[in-house]
């Protein structure tokens, strides 16, 4: 294999000895990388300190729903323990907002990372590091020094790339503590990737009921074209990175089934994301300039969810949706589809058939605009139109996500998290 590929390079006429020295130069990080791994957690275990500084840690502060629960576990957590919040992505404009905590940013490549938080555990005292998804969860066990690792996986990780999966397998086995998000992550970590039930806890997503009411509260949140587009309309609205994981393509392809039906629905996708271009290539494509609109990232998404009257999640996989629970919280009917993960646990946990909101089944992600709709499109359209139109039904679901949202009170969830450290 090796071979032809470099008589690939020298018939593409590239330079084979700077093509050789990158890959030496990265075939030696990666083995530096897992040298650190392995040295930091195969010595003779350390005696643990207990004590109550804690370092929550991640990669960034926007774009996603894993981030703003960090945030919130930081800030309750931080009423009865010393918590520092560590990101190592550059803040931007767009984070999310963290209040009574201290919060650092470092930066750099994946050693420089390993050493810097080694570091600052060393010079907090650190007594627990609670990291949160793959990155930031091999950055945990990497520097590990004298604390406690609990990793805390928030997506259901059979679905994710090759590399994160190789990646979680090791994190495993180091791993003092494991979170899973909810029952199905759980069981995919326990059958797939051979993780000891007995360092699992499902700890599930929690909505911030008072910081929802305080932003909800907030004026001018809209701007005037953001206003016009909610006006004398209904709204389906969906809120998510424009990734693969979150099928917005196949959302906004059924979408052009609901208008061609009833014109006077509009889709709002609130998130940023690598394929915002391919997306608004296939709005253009399909006609659907006027139905259709990319919001953008929302540090307060609940004033949008608050102005629409349907929230639909249109995922492939997923751990526990934050942004279900908060749009329940938000009092609007649910449609989700029936993915690899917690959507079911959510909406059916009693396996009562569309219990709490509408399970819809999985379509295989396409964002093509001449392919016809696939029969799970079709079906999300008609979930779609049937909300939309028919009010006793809409009515109906409000009422459910007001019910159902009470099991995800922060009270009940953050003292899961206390007995994880106690």
């Amino acid at each position: 294999m090796i071979a032809l590929e470099i008589i690939n390079i020298y018939c593409l006429g590239i330079d084979l000895s700077r093509w050789l020295y990158i890959r030496i130069k990265r075939w030696t990080i990666n083995l530096l990388i897992l040298y650190m791994f392995y040295s930091n957690n195969t010595i003779k275990k350390r005696k643990i300190k207990k004590g109550n500084n804690i370092l929550i840690l991640i990669s960034k502060l926007n774009d996603g729903g894993a981030e703003r629960v960090a945030i919130n576990i930081a800030e309750n957590l931080s009423k009865k323990y010393n918590v520092t919040l560590l990101s190592y992505k550059e803040k931007t404009e767009v984070d999310y907002p963290v209040n009574n905590i201290e919060h650092l940013t470092i930066t750099g490549e994946e050693i420089q990372l390993i050493r810097k938080i080694r570091k600052i555990k060393k010079q907090r005292d650190i007594n627990y590091c609670i990291s949160f998804c793959t990155g930031a969860n091999f950055l945990n066990i990497a520097s590990r020094y004298k604390e406690e690792v609990v990793i805390s996986i928030r997506n259901f990780i059979s679905s994710l790339a090759k590399r994160e999966r190789i990646k979680n397998k090791m994190m495993g086995k180091f791993a003092d503590k494991i979170v899973a998000v909810s029952d199905s992550v759980k069981q995919d970590v326990i059958e797939n990737f051979n993780m000891k039930e007995e360092k699992i806890v499902t700890i599930e997503n929690f909505y911030e009921k008072e910081k929802i009411e305080k932003q909800l509260m907030c004026q001018n949140a809209l701007n005037k074209e953001e206003e016009k587009i909610f006006k004398n309309s209904k709204i389906v609205i969906n809120v998510g990175r424009l990734s693969y994981q979150k099928a917005q393509g196949n959302l906004i392809r059924a979408f052009k089934e609901v208008v061609n039906k009833n014109n006077n629905i509009k889709l709002i996708i609130i998130g940023q994301g690598k394929l915002e271009k391919e997306l608004r290539a296939l709005i253009t494509e399909l006609e659907l300039e006027n139905n259709v609109f990319l919001l953008g990232f929302k540090t307060n998404p609940y004033q949008y969810l608050k102005r629409a009257d349907v929230f639909i999640l249109s995922s492939l996989y997923e751990g526990m949706p934050n942004v279900v629970l908060e749009a329940m919280a938000c009092g609007l009917p649910v449609i989700a589809t029936d993915s690899k993960g917690g959507n079911r646990e959510i909406l059916a946990p009693s396996k009562i058939k569309d219990e709490y909101g509408v399970l819809i089944p999985t379509p295989n992600y396409n964002c093509s605009s001449i392919d016809e709709l696939s029969e799970e499109e079709k079906q999300m359209a008609k979930a779609i139109l049937e909300m939309v139109e028919n009010e006793d039904l809409s009515k109906h679901y409000k009422q459910q996500s007001v019910k159902r949202i009470q099991n995800f009170s922060k009270e009940k969830i953050i003292e899961k998290w206390y007995k994880i450290i106690e």
